[in-house]
């Protein structure tokens, strides 16, 4: 991999404590800026180098940028496809927030990106 891009934003408000909806997506782009799905792996051998071509598994991880929250959900899923999709990723704390996507390349390359500013609310009730 790589780039890393947050493909479907987190929404612009939300209620504190709920899953974000529509669900945070970070997509892995090769050089070329295709998905990465595959990954070309040298193998090094006597006394040639060959190569191989294999699934992508690597994890991405969500995290608050400057920290002031709490994450609640899965935040660290791996990517299926090139994508990963945090489904149940919630934001614990009242404020405005952006969320940082980060991976470890396969060649060792940390990969980041920042998600637009989530504003986080509290959830109003009427007296029932």
């Amino acid at each position: 991999a790589h780039m890393l891009r947050i493909t479907v934003q987190p929404p612009s408000t939300a209620v504190s404590g709920a899953t974000l909806s529509p669900a945070p997506e970070v997509t892995l782009y090769d050089a070329a800026d295709n998905v990465a799905i595959r990954s070309v792996l040298a193998v090094r051998g006597h006394p040639t180098t060959w190569f191989k071509t294999a699934p992508m598994f690597l994890q991405v991880t969500l995290s608050v940028v400057g920290g002031g929250a709490t994450l609640g959900g899965t935040a660290t899923v791996a990517c299926v496809q090139g994508i990963a999709t945090f489904s149940s990723v919630s934001i614990q704390n009242i404020g405005t927030y952006q969320l940082r996507a980060s991976t470890v390349s396969l060649d060792g390359d940390t990969l980041t990106a920042v998600s637009t500013p989530v504003s986080m609310s509290v959830s109003m009730c009427e007296p029932g």
